[in-house]
C-alpha cells in the first residue's frame, strides 16, 4: 500500500487486503510462517525487502516467492512444503530481549579505515555483519581485521551489498580467501533475518565455533 487513504482513487490497498484476506481461507491453513501479500505475490517474511516507495511493485524477495494470487491462488507446493517443515508455531522462541545492540553492521566503501574497525572491535561488539560487493568478496586489505575477529573469537557473516544476490563466497578468489580466515557466508538471508539469528544464537549460549554450522544451517526457512 501507498502512504495514502484506503479509498484514495488509484491505491492499491484494496487489492492488497482483499488478496490477504483471501490467503486466510481454511483451505490455506496449512502454510506456516509469516508472508507478504504485495501485488499478486506471496512473499515470505524473512525474505522480503523494499524496493520502492512509490511503485505498485514496492516489494521484492531475496527468494522465490511461495505463490501469485490473481483471479486464482498459484502456490509453490514445493516451497509450501520446505517452509511448512521448517516452521513451528509450537515451538517458536519465546525470546524477547535479544543481544542485537551487541551486533554491528559494517558496509564495504572505498576508504573504509580499519584503525575505526579496529575500534569497534575493541568497544566489546560480539558480532559482525559485513556487507561486501558480488558474491561476498571484500577487499584483500581487511584480511587483517578478520583475522583479529577470528583471534577474538567474534563471528564475522558476509553478505552482499546486492538486494537479490547470495553471498556464497565461493566463486572469486578474494571470497574464497576470506573464508579461509574466518569468515561465514550468509547467503541469500536478509540484513533483519541475519541480525536475528546471530542475536538468538548470542542468547542460547552458543559458541564461536558453533557458528559456522549454525550460520549456514536452514533452522526456519532464512536460507532458502
Amino acid at each position: 500500500m501507498r502512504n495514502c487513504h484506503l479509498l484514495y482513487f488509484g491505491s492499491d490497498a484494496q487489492t492488497n487486503i482483499a488478496n490477504s484476506i483471501r490467503l486466510l481461507d481454511n483451505k490455506y491453513k496449512y502454510i506456516n510462517g509469516i508472508f507478504a501479500v504485495f501485488n499478486s505475490q506471496i512473499i515470505s517474511g524473512a525474505n522480503i525487502f523494499k524496493i520502492s516507495e512509490e511503485s505498485f511493485s514496492g516489494f521484492g524477495s531475496r527468494t522465490k516467492p511461495i505463490g501469485s494470487i490473481g483471479v486464482s491462488i498459484v502456490l509453490d507446493e514445493q516451497m509450501i512444503e520446505m517452509n511448512h517443515k521448517l516452521f513451528d508455531a509450537k515451538k517458536a522462541t519465546g525470546i524477547t530481549n535479544l543481544p542485537v545492540d551487541k551486533i554491528f553492521c559494517v558496509t564495504e566503501s572505498p576508504g573504509l579505515n580499519k584503525e575505526y574497525l579496529k575500534s569497534i572491535i575493541n568497544a566489546g561488539v560480539k558480532g559482525i555483519i559485513w556487507r561486501s560487493y558480488g558474491v561476498g568478496d571484500p577487499n584483500e586489505e581487511y584480511l587483517e581485521i578478520f583475522d583479529i575477529l577470528k583471534e577474538k573469537k567474534i563471528p564475522i557473516v558476509m553478505t552482499t551489498q546486492i538486494k537479490t544476490g547470495s553471498a556464497s563466497m565461493d566463486v572469486n578468489e578474494p571470497g574464497i580467501l576470506a573464508r579461509q580466515h574466518g569468515v561465514i557466508p550468509a547467503y541469500r538471508m536478509s540484513l533483519p533475518v541475519m541480525w536475528c539469528k546471530m542475536a538468538y544464537l548470542f542468547e542460547k549460549g552458543y559458541k564461536y565455533e558453533d557458528f559456522f554450522e549454525l550460520m549456514n544451517k536452514n533452522l526456519k526457512g532464512e536460507l532458502v
